[in-house]
Parts: C-alpha cells; structure tokens; sequence
C-alpha cells in the first residue's frame, strides 16, 4: 500500500501546537517593595500542647490552711510554699493533657486543673483553690 502525505492542514496543526508548548511562560507580575506594601509577620503562634502562661503569680488556698504563690511558665511553675520555701517544677508533658498540667519536682508533684491545684508534698496531697483577685 503506497503512502500517502498528510494533508498540509494537519501538519500546520501540529507544528503550531509544538510551538505553543515550547513558548516561554508568561513572566509573573512585578513585586511592590516599597515599606507601604509591606505586610505584618503573622503572630506566633502556641503549640496546642503548651499550657499557657497566666499574667503573674497566683495564691491559692488550700485545704490544709496553707497559701502557696504560683508562676506557671510554658515549661515549669514556680512555686513558694507556706514555709517561704521557692521551688521550679518542671511540666512533665508525658502527664500532662489539655486543660490539666502536671508539674513534679523530688518531693513535690503539682497538678493543675483549671483554678484548682492539688499539691503533693512528701507524699501529703492538699487540695487548692484560686483566691479571687484582691481577696486576702
């Protein structure tokens, strides 16, 4: 069977698709540099598992007649006892959940729970509430 050219419409077809597909990309619209153009770095931002930090230290009240200070930080609490004893608890995150923070130390565990704390000391747990602002 002889072979027979293709018709001249045809290969005009296909060499101007070929030529479309190798045309260079459109360049992207110039950058505005200028200060006014300029946008805010976003806020940063809280791990979910990051409890956070209150505005200041904390009294609370507990169970035992006792009034303890607390600090909590992203990774630790600070606490002053009744005694004016100051200890750093570091947050163990393996025990902590959203909402509930443990903090443990060698002879004290702290856990935290909204406004309310129960405190362990040398193997005594004393259940504590949050004062009200300006309450003694």
């Amino acid at each position: 069977m002889p072979h027979r050219p293709a018709p001249l419409s045809v290969v005009g077809t296909l060499v101007g698709a070929g030529l479309l597909a190798c045309a260079a990309p459109e360049a992207p619209p110039p950058v505005d540099s200028s200060p006014a153009a300029a946008t805010p770095s976003p806020a940063p931002v809280t791990p979910i598992d990051t409890p956070a930090i209150d505005s200041g230290p904390a009294l609370y009240h507990c169970d035992n007649g006792d009034v303890i200070e607390v600090r909590f930080g992203y990774y630790d609490a600070t606490v002053r006892l009744a005694d004016d004893t100051t200890l750093t608890l570091p947050r163990a995150q393996s025990a902590s959940m959203p909402g509930s923070d443990v903090y443990v130390g060698r002879a004290i565990a702290l856990e935290r729970e909204g406004d309310r704390l129960r405190l362990t000391r040398d193997g005594e747990a004393s259940r504590c509430g949050r004062r009200a602002p300006g309450a003694s």
